[in-house]
């Protein structure tokens, strides 16, 4: 169920430059090379799970929001963050007009910066956006 809903939000965010995190921000002092070396815009992570009953469960992804540009000028670092902004709301409205194969809506939580910084290689800004989302067994969606 989390790999088939995982590869569901990736196909409904493609649009966005959207693609698995596979660890690029684990390097805190070397996070700012990102800049240069990363094309996707947002990211998207398994977190965790839990059951809530013997076959209830609730799955939590992050998507990492970031905006970039390698100049280090206020102009540019601000309209790189209000870019960063209008994404987020467009991927927002995605995600709460979604209708999942699990059978639940995604509930959106917390957004929080986890990185903001300027360095030689520019400017850089990272937000994360945890997403929640319920899962049965399929069976038990079909119940007559």
């Amino acid at each position: 169920m989390l790999k088939e809903f995982e590869e569901e939000l990736l196909e409904l965010l493609k649009d966005f430059n959207i693609r698995t995190y596979l660890g690029e921000f684990e390097d805190v002092q070397n996070l700012a090379t990102c800049i240069n070396g990363l094309e996707a815009s947002v990211l998207l992570d398994f977190e965790s799970e839990n059951y809530k009953d013997l076959e209830n469960k609730t799955g939590i992804w992050k998507l990492y929001i970031l905006t970039h540009t390698k100049s280090k000028t206020p102009k540019h670092r601000i309209d790189a963050k209000h870019k960063l902004f209008d994404t987020l709301e467009k991927i927002d409205k995605e995600l709460l007009s979604a209708e999942f194969n699990n059978g639940f809506r995604i509930e959106l939580k917390e957004l929080k910066k986890i990185y903001e910084g300027v360095s030689d290689h520019g400017y850089l800004s990272v937000y994360a956006r945890t997403l929640q989302s319920g899962f049965l067994p399929k069976n038990d969606f079909l119940r007559i």
